[in-house]
């Protein structure tokens, strides 16, 4: 199976940190990679860190997975609503995710902002619907703008973002100490955790790590930021 995009952004990443003491090749999955060098072969797992929201029972949901519902719904009302917003002004969204009925929800979205589209607007207006849990400002258009622009709130995220980056790091370890058991080779065995969205800042992150008691068998654990910066946990 050929490396997802990330998975050889990491794999750069690490034969860069080392100044090209290893040169890599894909792994069977698990591992991802392999870093080879003259005297070793260490085997690497590379996971995401993704943001994390939680549902009524408390239970980790996928946030991207969520927000991504909203923006994609955002960009559908782009290519069908632009036309009926009235010249000169432009729809400034607060859309609320998750919702219970996605379908009903999109089709409920659209006629309740056309109908606005009808109405004796001013710049500076505001409508909400309480049901459909959405914010709509009427704002001016400057020249380039798009019609409307969508700001997407999750309604299940925490706010504390350390104790986020603790139950994410706790998640993805135990997930891949789990999947690790099926490595073949008997070498070192690493995990690279990719904070390609940005979830947390690498400070946070650090302190995460020490804030969170996970026992597991990888013999280093590494932190890789969206730069390719790589900073090892343990």
């Amino acid at each position: 199976m050929a490396l997802q995009p990330n998975e050889l952004f990491v794999a750069d990443s690490f034969v860069r940190h080392f100044g090209k003491k290893y040169k890599y090749e894909e792994g069977e999955n698990p591992p991802d990679i392999y870093l080879i060098s003259d005297s070793e072969k260490v085997a690497v797992e590379i996971t995401r860190l993704s943001e994390i929201s939680f549902n009524q029972e408390g239970k980790i949901q996928n946030r991207v997975t969520e927000d991504s519902f909203g923006l994609r719904v955002c960009d559908t009302l782009k290519s069908t609503l632009t036309n009926y917003i009235p010249k000169g002004m432009s729809f400034k969204l607060v859309l609320r995710v998750p919702v219970e009925n996605p379908k009903k929800y999109k089709k409920d979205l659209y006629n309740f902002l056309k109908k606005l589209c009808s109405q004796n607007m001013k710049i500076g207006d505001k409508f909400c619907d309480s049901k459909l849990d959405v914010d709509v400002k009427i704002i001016s258009a400057q020249y380039g703008q798009e019609k409307i622009i969508c700001y997407v709130v999750n309604k299940n995220s925490n706010s504390d973002i350390l104790h986020n980056a603790e139950i994410i790091l706790k998640v993805r370890i135990l997930d891949k100490i789990k999947k690790c058991e099926k490595i073949i080779s008997k070498g070192s065995v690493w995990l690279a955790l990719y904070n390609g969205c940005v979830v947390a800042e690498e400070k946070t992150y650090v302190q995460a790590f020490k804030n969170i008691s996970t026992d597991h068998s990888f013999e280093k654990i590494f932190l890789v930021s969206n730069e390719g910066v790589i900073r090892q946990l343990s």
